[in-house]
C-alpha cells in the first residue's frame, strides 16, 4: 500500500475492499466482501463514534471530567419497560423507565447535564408509534 506508515492506519484499503483495524476507533475486524456493505458497515461504525464524539464535547462543555465510554455502559442499565394493563375489553400500553435505585441515579446524571427530557422524548415516541 502506498503511503502506508505504521503510526497511521487507514480505516479500509480501496484496492482489495479490505476492512483494517483503527486502534482509535476500536473496531472489530469485519468480514464483508461486497462494496456497499463495507462501506455500509463503515458508516454505521463512524456515526456512532460521531455520537460518542458529540457526547464527549457536550459532558466537558457541561463540565464533567469522567471518561465517555464507562459512562454510557453504566447508563446502559437505565431500561425500558413495557406495561400493559387489559380489564375485558380495555387494554392500555405505555412504556416507562426502571427506575429503580440504579435508575434514579443515572436520570439524576442525565439530569444535570440537561439531556433528560431529550432522553425521555425517546419513551414518549415509542409509545405513540405502537399505539398510534
Amino acid at each position: 500500500m502506498a503511503g502506508f506508515s505504521p503510526n497511521k492506519w487507514p480505516i479500509w484499503s480501496e484496492p482489495g475492499g479490505r476492512f483494517e483495524r483503527n486502534p482509535h476507533l476500536k473496531v472489530r475486524p469485519i468480514f464483508h466482501y461486497l462494496r456497499r456493505r463495507i462501506r455500509a458497515h463503515v458508516l454505521i461504525c463512524f456515526l456512532g463514534f460521531y455520537l460518542v464524539k458529540r457526547m464527549e464535547l457536550g459532558l466537558r462543555a457541561a463540565g464533567e471530567t469522567r471518561d465517555v465510554e464507562p459512562l454510557l455502559q453504566y447508563w446502559d442499565k437505565l431500561c425500558l419497560v413495557q406495561h400493559r394493563v387489559q380489564v375485558e375489553e380495555y387494554v392500555r400500553e405505555d412504556w416507562q423507565w426502571s427506575l429503580g435505585e440504579i435508575g434514579q441515579g443515572i436520570q439524576a446524571q442525565i439530569q444535570a447535564l440537561g439531556w433528560w427530557q431529550a432522553i425521555d422524548a425517546y419513551r414518549r415516541r415509542l409509545g405513540n408509534t405502537l399505539t398510534g
